[in-house]
């Protein structure tokens, strides 16, 4: 419900991968959760200037694809990537 309130504010969000968003906010809830249960310290935020960027893709419907060093997400087309985790299944 929060989420589809902040894409009404921002309408750059429909640029972005719905799951991709929902991941991102679910991360955001248990660090505040932590937070304020003393477990952790306060969040730190990635800046668009952090030289590490990343995001998490869920394939849902089976439509990512890995061709050598690049990977076909849905919404983004090809995308280059560096290092993958192995993986059995």
């Amino acid at each position: 419900m929060m989420l589809a309130n902040l894409k009404q504010s921002y309408k750059w969000l429909y640029e972005a991968d719905n799951i991709s968003l929902q991941s991102t906010y679910e991360n955001y809830i248990v660090a505040m959760k932590k937070f304020f249960k003393g477990i952790a310290k306060y969040p730190k935020f990635k800046s668009k200037r952090n030289l590490i960027q990343s995001f998490k893709l869920k394939n849902v419907t089976n439509t990512i694809r890995i061709d050598n060093n690049r990977i076909r997400a849905n919404k983004y087309g090809f995308v280059k990537f560096r290092g993958l985790k192995r993986f059995n299944g």
